[in-house]
């Protein structure tokens, strides 16, 4: 009998609940003696079971090899890059591609192509992308969609946001703004927030602790193969590259217990993660601290640290950043959210670099007004009115002479 991907007694979970979608007591399946939430657990036939009402599928070898999804996850791997040659070259021949997979997956010999490797900067921070060819793509979606998911995401705590279909930046600020707003309802704007960030998170993530949680969940052995596989391809012991798919499927999952840990344990409600951002509210200054230490503990325990620079607490008097939003919570209870100082100025350099693109004829008016009309309905969902007035007028100062659609 499993529960939560674990081998449990009959007299930890209790034959009366088996079979019949009674609730659990809290101390049949959380430590202490704290408030924990309600779990249902229906065991279903012999392809899975059911927890908090997801239908948890047992995956095996043969969700990855059947014919139907590799050509599905052929067309998702295409979908949006399909002006690459190495993709139209792996399209004209897709049939061949998809039988010479399943050939592999099935026989256990798949073997990849290796990586290309490229640097792109973002926001001002250096990232080494680690990219795979489109045929090693697709059998990473197959693991990743057909065999991982369904096993991982209803362990995750909901405001575990990232790469996650339904889910994203979007929720996870919404989720923010919730958690100040049930704080303030019941602690006004006493406490603070810890704001979490990890250093160097994709490249210390360790891969024999990784590949054994996720095994750990698949009954099939077959499939350990491709977990041990995807994973040790990249160089070292620890760190998984940015560009995979399998790779944000780690970084979502891997501290996970972490999270439960924060919630339950440390008795945490206003609490989300976002990748290696995260966040607690609490009406405790003090508590925040002794918090920020057993988190830290724990993450060493996984081979992660933690910046001490971004990992700081702030009282919810001050503002503080949070996924390249400002945040500020008045004394009156509205919740303020504005672009950070770096995205502005972004902005602005990019309008600059558009107008000497477009002087050099290297692009047309249309595309500069449907990019600044992007930013401008980024900027619209936060309270940036100001603002977007302000960049109306740079980007018409800077446009002079330019006559969009005209």
């Amino acid at each position: 009998m499993y529960f939560l991907g674990r081998e449990s007694s009959e007299s930890e979970i209790g034959p009366e609940n088996v079979d019949t979608g009674k609730r659990l007591s809290r101390s049949a399946l959380w430590p202490g003696n704290r408030p924990r939430p309600f779990f249902t657990l229906r065991i279903a036939g012999g392809d899975g079971f059911t927890v908090r009402g997801f239908k948890l599928n047992i995956p095996t070898l043969e969700d990855m090899t059947d014919s139907e999804a590799i050509l599905w996850a052929a067309n998702k791997c295409a979908a949006g890059v399909r002006w690459k040659a190495s993709v139209q070259r792996f399209e004209i021949d897709k049939l061949r591609w998809a039988a010479g997979i399943q050939r592999e997956t099935e026989s256990l010999t798949f073997k990849g192509k290796g990586f290309v490797r490229f640097d792109l900067v973002e926001r001002g921070k250096l990232r080494h992308i680690m990219a795979v060819h489109i045929s090693e793509r697709v059998v990473q979606k197959l693991l990743s969609q057909k065999v991982l998911r369904p096993v991982i995401e209803p362990r995750l705590v909901y405001y575990n946001t990232a790469s996650q279909t339904g889910k994203g930046t979007e929720l996870a600020l919404k989720g923010h703004v919730e958690h100040l707003r049930w704080h303030f309802a019941r602690y006004g704007r006493r406490g603070g927030i810890l704001t979490m960030d990890l250093h160097d998170y994709f490249g210390s993530v360790p891969h024999k602790p990784l590949i054994d949680k996720f095994c750990c969940l698949l009954r099939d052995e077959r499939l350990h193969y491709f977990v041990g596989f995807f994973i040790n391809s990249f160089d070292g012991d620890t760190g998984i590259g940015l560009g995979s798919e399998i790779s944000q499927d780690g970084a979502i999952f891997y501290p996970s217990d972490i999270d439960k840990m924060i919630q339950c344990r440390l008795g945490v409600h206003c609490y989300g993660r976002y990748n290696d951002d995260s966040y607690i509210i609490h009406p405790d200054i003090k508590y925040l601290e002794r918090c920020r230490e057993l988190i830290a503990e724990k993450y060493r325990e996984h081979g992660i640290a933690m910046n001490p620079k971004k990992t700081v607490i702030r009282p919810l008097t001050d503002g503080w950043t949070f996924l390249k939003k400002r945040v500020y919570l008045k004394d009156t209870g509205k919740i303020v959210l504005r672009l950070t100082y770096d995205n502005i100025r972004a902005e602005r350099r990019r309008i600059a670099h558009m107008r000497g693109e477009y002087d050099a004829r290297r692009i047309t008016d249309s595309s500069i007004l449907q990019s600044y009309q992007a930013w401008r309905s980024y900027a619209g969902k936060y309270n940036s009115y100001r603002v977007i007035g302000e960049m109306d007028r740079y980007f018409a100062e800077k446009m002079k002479g330019v006559h969009f659609g005209l």
